[in-house]
């Protein structure tokens, strides 16, 4: 009986350290479902913000909208190593608050802009002003101790930050120009007629300032240097907690009356209570350092083991190389395919199949934006299924290697076929089209959780986490900086000659040689 009180309150121990695992990870997810939130926003009403402004052609205009967008993540790629070494200094968790609060203004005045120079220079703000990408992912390594615990724990973060990136458009497409698309609460000669992509910029701001204070109050600070500092947000919660517990406790006191030797007994007991958990947590503790070194953790080591002298091994460079292909390729689909979809052209959507050369692509489906918002909100919960259901099952099951490779494997015939869904009879292009997205949705997710364990477990020393999580931060950002520069300038190129499937096909070629370069890569140092 002894044997059986001490397994369940052992395996409750366990659980409970495990619930607050998850309340650590959901916080950090917070940020970068915020962060994902303010960029992906302006998808759907970038083609036609900058047509408002009215300083550009109708033929670059699909370049200046991918100058918006990769303006942004450049930015990050500039100053991505330098906020994680500021994170070094001063702990992860004032870097990512002062972050959010970069976040803030920059959604307020991009709501506000008047030209395409105010709207790049307040993106390029934004980018500066964020430090999420390799911070967050410092804190998640420094806080995912057990290898065991990877595949789900790798994936909440991913699963918040994907669905950002997914409900973001959702928000830009639902809200953007909202005197025409709600007249009845939104009137002409107004504020909003005045800034029609005002409103998106707000609901943004609105969920970065809800971060902020969650954060705030419930984050805890991860790097042992700085976790013992004092934590105002978190003292402010703690003091709340045993208020709200003392109330309660003078409440149940004044609804019994207690007996002097039941009070002494009940006394006792929570001594004797105290006393076994203490002894358990004794028993626990020992059991855990008695375990392998690969149980802690990817990088446990022994004292005597003396810490590598460069964090960059062959295994971390491919590491880094391979998530920027990524990144390459998913934020240029990401911006292809709203331009796709509100690009017009005679043929698109009703066409018929007889008439069409295999190669003959000169359009899109020309979707409005609040259509736009609605296609991609069927993302929004195929994101949440899969990173729910699917994505820790699929990795747990086969490896976070084996499903990485097999994920840059898929890649590229799915670009590959992409633009020829347009060519389909109504109603079946649309179809086709979500299916498309969908699968696409599911590869990301699983690219980029896979990708975050195996760089976890390739730095050869937890001390080189932030230096690596930074450097492939920088890396990635640079690589979704040059993905929407360069298919803008080419989607133009290809409409032009009717051959508007190019982009497409350039982004498969880029996936195939990330699907060869997997090949190389190994989940240990």
């Amino acid at each position: 009986m002894a044997a059986n009180v001490h397994s369940n309150q052992a395996n409750g121990d366990s659980e409970q350290r495990f619930s607050e695992l998850r309340t650590q990870l959901f916080v950090l997810g917070l940020f970068r479902f915020s962060e994902a939130l303010a960029w992906t926003s302006i998808f759907p009403y970038a083609y036609f913000m900058v047509q408002t402004f009215g300083e550009g052609s109708e033929a670059n205009t699909a370049f200046l909208v991918g100058l918006l967008i990769a303006i942004f993540t450049f930015c990050e790629f500039l100053t991505g190593t330098l906020w994680a070494k500021a994170s070094d200094k001063m702990g992860r968790k004032p870097i990512l608050l002062i972050g959010v609060l970069g976040a803030m203004i920059s959604a307020t005045l991009f709501g506000l802009s008047k030209s395409i120079c105010a709207a790049v220079a307040i993106r390029a703000l934004g980018g500066l002003a964020n430090p999420n990408v390799g911070v967050v992912q410092t804190c998640i390594g420094e806080t995912v101790k057990k290898k065991r615990h990877q595949a789900k724990a790798f994936s909440v973060v991913p699963f918040l930050r994907g669905f950002g990136s997914v409900f973001g458009p959702v928000v830009g497409g639902v809200l953007a120009d909202p005197v025409k698309r709600f007249p009845s609460i939104f009137h002409s000669d107004t504020l909003w007629e005045r800034n029609p992509f005002l409103l998106p910029n707000l609901a943004v701001t609105i969920c970065l300032a809800i971060t902020w204070f969650v954060g705030f109050l419930f984050l805890r600070e991860t790097h042992k240097k700085y976790n013992q500092r004092r934590d105002i947000g978190r003292e402010l919660v703690s003091t709340v907690r045993a208020t709200f517990e003392k109330v309660l406790l003078r409440n149940a006191e004044s609804s019994y009356e207690l007996i002097e030797n039941e009070e002494d007994q009940s006394e006792g007991q929570r001594v004797l209570l105290s006393t076994t958990s203490d002894a358990e947590d004794v028993g626990i503790e020992l059991k855990v350092r008695s375990q392998p070194a690969q149980d802690f953790g990817t990088h446990e080591t022994s004292a005597q083991v003396s810490m590598p002298q460069t964090p960059y091994t062959r295994q971390v460079i491919l590491q880094i190389l391979s998530v920027s292909l990524l990144a390459f390729h998913k934020v240029a689909s990401d911006t292809l395919i709203p331009v796709f979809l509100a690009n017009t052209s005679a043929e698109s959507g009703r066409r018929s199949l007889v008439k069409m050369s295999f190669l003959e692509l000169s359009g899109g489906f020309g979707m409005d934006a609040a259509t736009i918002g609605n296609v991609l909100l069927t993302q929004a919960v195929v994101a949440i299924l899969s990173q729910l259901f699917a994505v820790p099952y699929i990795i747990k099951r086969f490896g976070a290697l084996r499903t990485y490779r097999w994920t840059t494997f898929i890649f590229p015939w799915m670009y590959c076929l992409t633009p020829f869904v347009v060519k389909l009879p109504w109603p079946l292009s649309i179809m086709v089209l979500l299916l498309d997205l969908w699968v696409k949705v599911l590869l990301v997710a699983l690219g980029y959780v896979c990708s975050a364990i195996l760089i976890t477990n390739t730095v050869p020393a937890t001390e080189y986490l932030a230096t690596v999580n930074g450097l492939s931060a920088s890396f990635s950002c640079l690589a979704r900086s040059i993905g929407p520069m360069t298919t803008g300038p080419l989607f133009d190129w290809s409409r032009k000659r009717d051959i508007i499937g190019l982009p497409f096909w350039i982004m498969s070629g880029v996936s195939a040689i990330a699907a060869i370069e997997a090949w190389l890569l190994r989940d240990h140092p």
